[in-house]
């Protein structure tokens, strides 16, 4: 399964930049989240295409990721009318964040997709 996704995304990539969304873990994260923090993400991404709205998603931190073209993607349609679909990034990419923005309830971080 895992060589079969391996393969399709070889073939397979964003053809223009995108904007991601997905939820996540602060314990996923590195504790020091900042600006200029790199993640490094070993297994496959699975993230909502956005309108920069955020995350459908659930998770103690909301990330938005901008991908840009040329990046191994897979989409998945959605099941509900007018829901955007899924997106799903290669393993092993890494990104960097752009901007933090603590709330009351939910950590907010913007970052871009900065290798494959």
């Amino acid at each position: 399964m895992i060589r079969d996704l391996d393969a399709a995304l070889s073939v397979e990539s964003t053809p223009e930049p995108l904007l991601v969304s997905l939820g996540r873990a602060r314990a996923n994260l590195p504790e020091d989240l900042r600006p200029g923090t790199r993640v490094h993400e070993p297994a496959f991404l699975l993230t909502d295409l956005s309108n920069g709205g955020g995350s459908a998603q659930e998770g103690e931190v909301s990330v938005s990721l901008r991908v840009p073209a040329g990046i191994p993607a897979l989409f998945m349609p959605s099941e509900i009318p007018l829901a955007p679909g899924t997106l799903m990034l290669a393993r092993g990419l890494a990104w960097r964040v752009i901007r933090v923005v603590e709330g009351p309830d939910r950590t907010y971080v913007t970052g871009e997709i900065v290798s494959s």
